[in-house]
């Protein structure tokens, strides 16, 4: 069978969870799938990582990508004879020949983001924000299959398209090899060798609950002045609004390689993580590898996903949060618990288990 799978986020050079998950779903497919041959459709001549023989790259170099993805890519997998085609990141063409599935990771598209605190965008997002919804109900009905990370997505997609049971896949993402390594990381160029410091995530939509997390942290650093608070931001923009309204003991960094994520997670105390809404949220569970305690939302799946081995907070509470947060900091031996519980719940998440059951969907498919 021949696959073709939308790799554009593979060689896009933005970091972000499109980008994490689309290279977790090629290495776990790569060390995985013999039987199958793959044609993997990047929008860039480079290539980021090596694939064995079965798998072919072919670059689709396109400026607008909307046209790529409704014209440019459904005409090449046409040329290419692709059997089935898999969308991994929410969005996927409105007419297509062969097969196909999509991985729809989340419903927020199609929620109420002002819920969320974010910002607001020019015309050009706002048009694009338009699109994404509309792709992603589209493709949902358009797919033979849907593919999904949690059981709590799961119910979000039932909720807000109706899609019958049976059509839809969990396939949990996989945790990155390099976050269970014994590398050390390189350390981002904004911080100091010896600082003690708290991890935390923000993103441009306020999805990840920054806000509460800095206000927080200021309850926290009564107690404990000598502790930072490093925010890894996935796009400048935010990075720029945190430098712009400085927080003493806040460093603003991002966005950052996978090098350095490694050392941040595996110097920090813990991972500070009350996001509002995740389909899956994949950063505990690399903090986790690393060894690292986590203090995350009691809210979307995260409570599924990281079971009882990460503290969880209302992320609605600013005392809660810095109450989690307190918690792993005053005590040793629960800190020490966490990492050791966190490091064999993440141990589940690998590549072979991904690329496996990916596999076992596409069979359905072809089935």
């Amino acid at each position: 069978m021949i696959i073709g799978i939308d790799a554009r986020f593979l060689t896009h050079p933005q970091c972000g969870g499109f980008k994490t998950y689309t290279s977790s779903l090629v290495e776990a497919l790569a060390t995985t799938s013999e039987e199958n041959k793959y044609i993997i459709y990047t929008d860039r001549r480079q290539m980021p990582i090596e694939l064995p023989i079965n798998f072919t790259v072919r670059p689709l170099v396109c400026r607008n990508s909307i046209i790529r993805e409704q014209l440019v890519l459904p005409f090449a997998m046409h040329v290419d004879k692709v059997d089935l085609a898999h969308f991994p990141c929410n969005t996927a063409p409105v007419s297509l020949r062969p097969r196909m599935a999509i991985t729809i990771h989340d419903t927020i598209p199609l929620q109420d983001t002002h819920l969320y605190g974010n910002r607001k965008s020019d015309w050009k997002g706002r048009m694009l924000a338009s699109y994404w919804r509309t792709a992603l109900r589209r493709g949902a009905q358009r797919a033979d299959l849907v593919i999904t990370d949690s059981d709590y997505s799961r119910s979000k997609l039932d909720l807000y398209m109706k899609l019958s049971a049976e059509k839809v896949h969990i396939v949990r993402p996989a945790v990155r090899p390099v976050f269970f390594s014994h590398s050390s990381g390189n350390m981002p160029s904004d911080l100091c060798y010896g600082s003690l410091f708290l991890l935390a995530f923000a993103s441009q939509d306020g999805r990840k609950n920054h806000e509460g997390v800095l206000r927080a942290y200021r309850e926290v650093r009564r107690h404990f002045s000598n502790i930072q608070l490093v925010v890894v931001c996935s796009h400048q923009r935010v990075r720029s609004e945190l430098l712009e309204h400085k927080t003493e003991g806040v460093i603003p960094v991002g966005p950052v390689f996978v090098a350095e994520l490694v050392w941040l997670y595996k110097n920090a105390l813990a991972l500070v993580f009350p996001s509002f809404d995740e389909g899956f949220g994949l950063p505990p569970l690399e903090a986790m590898a690393s060894g690292t305690p986590v203090v995350a939302s009691k809210t979307g799946s995260l409570p599924e996903v990281l079971n009882n081995s990460a503290i969880f907070v209302d992320p609605f509470d600013t005392r809660n949060i810095a109450e989690g947060i307190e918690m792993v900091l005053r005590d040793d031996q629960l800190r020490n618990q966490l990492s050791e519980k966190g490091r064999e719940h993440a141990s589940a998440f690998t590549y072979d288990r991904m690329g496996q059951e990916l596999v076992n969907v596409y069979s359905k498919i072809a089935g």
